[in-house]
């Protein structure tokens, strides 16, 4: 490394941004071990999860209101759609045959003798 800070143009800028990093550090750690702090990080989160909830609630309003299904309902359908279609593929397995296997063409071409 260089001995004197003109001979690394950047030593100046490294020397500052740790310098700034280590005081950001100082004061995070200091607000973040107050009570408060950890309170209004509680209300933070919450907030958003309070939106949710409301526009999840609004839109179940305006889908019935409109006589469209909501995901929920779309979702049961799918299951229930699905435990038919195994259903139709149980019965399917005993009542008819296993469909056979193609026939392969037959093979003209006999290898060359001497290669491997």
């Amino acid at each position: 490394m260089a001995d004197k800070p003109w001979d690394d143009p950047l030593a100046m800028w490294r020397g500052m941004i740790d310098t700034w990093e280590r005081k950001l550090n100082e004061v995070g750690n200091k607000v973040m071990g107050e009570e408060r702090f950890s309170a209004a990080a509680n209300k933070a989160s919450a907030v958003p999860l309070a939106m949710q909830k409301a526009m999840g609630d609004a839109m179940a309003k305006y889908l019935a209101a409109m006589n469209l299904p909501s995901r929920e309902e779309v979702a049961a359908l799918g299951e229930r759609l699905g435990a038919i279609e195994r259903d139709i593929q149980t019965i399917l397995r005993h009542v008819a045959p296993p469909p056979a296997p193609a026939a392969s063409p037959p093979r003209t071409r006999k290898p060359r003798s001497g290669t491997p």
